[in-house]
């Protein structure tokens, strides 16, 4: 997963060092990057609902005159809401932001949208699931497997987002078949949860992403020839990316 800022990335004022700014900051622009770091303080803690009201606000404070800084904040609260699982909400600021920075940063645009795709709509009452996008977000797949591994699923549903959260783990640890396996029970469960039309797609690009990180190469093209079909009507640009994907993919001689 992304870092909050991973994408609007750009501004010349990097959210590490606000707290330095602060005293030399007024108005507007101050009561933004106040409104940013409780953000990212509240997603720390995992009270990621309360962030994106804060990435919101924040948002707001900035205004037209910050640009820059709003377009961190903006992703930001599609981040916040895409980890509390509020998928729909997530998809509509993730929209605003590529419309944002369509003409000034098409890459950005294109990549917030494939986020978006990836959201994972987590059941209301799995906080547990909720703290493991956290450590995936951080890129501590240790603490994340470990989380994983003592979940007590309450649904189907559940347990796939707890597959596939093992495979996102297990991935980032680069062991490749134990990844798989897992993504691959996960599209079984989101099936038998009635969740396949989101959970299958979700899964095949993660699957597509381990196999090309591997240097599977024609296994990876397969997937992503998959996830494309699943989303070409609905998501035409989402398909062409995947495309991309395939033709990018490096075989290499030892799979991880």
């Amino acid at each position: 997963m992304l870092a909050l800022s991973g994408i609007a990335c750009g501004s010349v004022r990097s959210a590490g060092g606000v707290a330095e700014m602060q005293g030399q900051l007024s108005g507007d622009e101050a009561a933004g990057w106040q409104h940013y770091r409780k953000g990212e303080w509240l997603v720390d803690t995992s009270r990621t609902g309360e962030a994106a009201v804060e990435f919101r606000r924040a948002e707001e404070a900035f205004g037209d005159k910050y640009l820059v800084e709003r377009s961190m904040a903006m992703y930001a609260h599609a981040r916040a809401l895409d980890l509390a699982g509020r998928c729909t909400e997530a998809f509509d600021v993730y929209r605003e932001y590529a419309d944002f920075e369509g003409g000034r940063e098409p890459e950005s645009a294109r990549a917030a949208m494939a986020v978006a795709n990836s959201c994972r709509q987590v059941p209301a009452d799995d906080s547990a699931l909720t703290a493991v996008g956290v450590e995936l977000r951080d890129g501590d797949y240790v603490g994340a497997l470990s989380l994983v591994e003592r979940i007590q699923p309450s649904s189907r549903l559940s347990d796939g987002w707890r597959l596939y959260d093992r495979g996102e783990a297990l991935a980032g640890l680069h062991r490749t078949d134990e990844a798989l396996g897992a993504l691959e029970q996960a599209e079984q469960r989101f099936g038998e949860a009635g969740e396949g039309a989101r959970g299958r797609p979700l899964v095949e690009w993660s699957k597509a992403r381990v196999l090309s990180e591997a240097g599977r190469c024609d296994a990876a093209r397969r997937a992503f020839s998959d996830y494309a079909r699943l989303v070409a009507y609905g998501d035409p640009q989402s398909a062409a990316m995947a495309q991309q994907a395939a033709k990018d993919c490096t075989e290499i001689q030892s799979s991880r």
